[in-house]
C-alpha cells in the first residue's frame, strides 16, 4: 500500500489563494463520504444532532475556503480558518473551526483533509470533535491516523 504525502510547503492549496478541485466523497464507508458519516456521528456521540444543519454550515464554509485558498497556515494559531500538519501522520492536515461548547464541554472541531503531492486537489478525509487537552490531543491524533489509511487507500487506489 502506498503512503499519502504532502505537495510541499503544506497547505499551498488551501491557503495559496489558487482555486483548486474539492474530492469530497473520495473515500467512502458503506456508500456515505467517511466526512459526512465523522460529522454525523459525533453529533450523535456528543448529543449535538440539533446542531448538525449549522455545524455542516460552519465546516461547508470552510471547504469553500480551501477550495479558494482562502485559508491561513499557522502552526500556532487556533483562530478558525487556520491550517496546521498533524505531525503523527505525514499526508494529513487540519482546518480548524470555532471552539463550541455544548454543556460543560468545550468541543474543537476540526476538518482534517490532504494536498496530495501527486495529484492538483484537496482530499476531504473526516471531520473530528475533540475535547480539551490531554483527551483531546489523544483523541485528534487516533482519528488523524484513521484519516491517514482513508487517503493511504484512496492514493493507493489511484496509483
Amino acid at each position: 500500500m502506498k503512503t499519502l504525502k504532502l505537495v510541499q510547503p503544506p497547505g499551498i492549496r488551501s491557503t495559496g489563494g489558487v482555486h483548486v478541485p474539492i474530492e469530497v466523497d473520495a473515500t467512502k464507508t458503506r456508500g456515505e463520504s467517511d466526512f459526512v458519516r465523522d460529522l454525523k456521528y459525533f453529533c450523535k456521540k456528543y448529543g449535538l444532532e440539533h446542531a448538525y444543519k449549522s455545524i455542516a454550515i460552519e465546516l461547508t464554509a470552510i471547504v469553500e475556503r480551501a477550495k479558494e485558498g482562502t485559508l491561513t497556515y499557522d502552526e500556532r494559531s487556533s483562530k478558525c480558518g487556520t491550517v496546521c500538519q498533524i505531525k503523527s501522520q505525514p499526508g494529513v492536515l487540519e482546518a480548524r473551526l470555532e471552539t463550541t461548547t455544548y454543556g460543560d464541554k468545550s468541543l474543537y472541531v476540526r476538518l482534517f483533509f490532504s494536498e496530495p503531492e501527486d495529484f492538483e486537489l484537496i482530499l476531504l478525509l473526516g471531520t473530528l470533535f475533540k475535547e480539551d487537552f490531554p483527551v483531546g490531543k489523544d483523541q485528534q491524533n487516533l482519528h488523524a491516523g484513521k484519516c491517514q489509511a482513508r487517503g493511504d487507500a484512496w492514493i493507493t487506489s489511484r496509483t
